[in-house]
């Protein structure tokens, strides 16, 4: 059973992405200033949940002013961070911020060069092939997070083939309202192969907000050990068909 409680914390609401119908959210925990004043007076933990994991977004969490302060300092109080961003982030802030972070999750819409462009509005894929591969020369190990909808459920065994090709995790994550049972099963297949896991969420951020599967009653943790579970029971009956 997982016992870890984790808490996720909206921290900057700039992004260098220019994603169809994005309006961020306002972050939740004010400017470097505030930050800093929390941490000085030892009221960070009166604001904020004295939580084990904590999972960083925005915007580009990477981009924060106080960044390095607030992973330094949870680091130090023994929590683990798992930061969300995209493949187009600044690599060099990233390396500053490689010795306290635990997870990196990046966001990967598509694929396919024209459709990944389109969703992001900017840069392009080949850009996040090389950035995906910088990352790993640099030790910091990639997990990628795609969002299933109606438009895109029949590319669910192309990005699943990329993730085993290039040996990235992928975290597949959709909203159950949003499919049949059928469906949900034929999304929960993919569990079985290397790499994937499956998070079926019963919540998400508003439509115009990031694509994270972070609303603040998901329970991350559990969605990801169950997922584990469910691939590992999958390969153990494989065996026997």
């Amino acid at each position: 059973m997982i016992k870890q409680k984790s808490y996720h914390l909206n921290v900057y609401n700039h992004c260098s992405l220019a994603c169809f119908n994005c309006q961020l959210d306002h972050s939740s925990i004010g400017s470097a200033q505030d930050l800093s004043s929390l941490i000085e007076q030892g009221l960070f933990f009166s604001k904020f949940p004295n939580a084990s994991i904590y999972n960083i977004y925005g915007g580009d969490p990477v981009e924060y002013p106080a960044i390095e302060l607030l992973c330094k300092f949870l680091h130090q109080e023994g929590k683990q961070i798992r930061i969300w961003s995209h493949l187009h982030l600044n690599i060099e802030r990233a390396l500053y911020l490689r010795p306290y972070v635990t997870q990196w999750c990046f966001f990967c819409p598509s694929i396919d060069a024209h459709d990944y462009q389109y969703h992001i509005g900017s840069f392009s894929f080949d850009t996040a092939l090389d950035t995906l591969n910088e990352l790993k020369s640099e030790r910091i190990t990639p997990i990628l997070h795609h969002r299933i909808t109606q438009d895109n459920i029949g590319f669910l065994p192309f990005i699943s083939e990329f993730s085993y090709t290039h040996q990235l995790p992928i975290w597949l994550h959709f909203h159950t309202k949003a499919f049949s049972k059928i469906q949900q099963a034929d999304i929960l297949y993919f569990e079985k192969l290397k790499y994937v896991s499956v998070l079926p969420l019963t919540a998400i951020l508003s439509t115009s907000s990031c694509t994270v599967p972070l609303h603040p009653t998901t329970n991350l943790e559990r969605l990801l050990w169950k997922s584990k579970l469910r691939g590992q029971l999958k390969q153990f009956q494989k065996k026997f068909i």
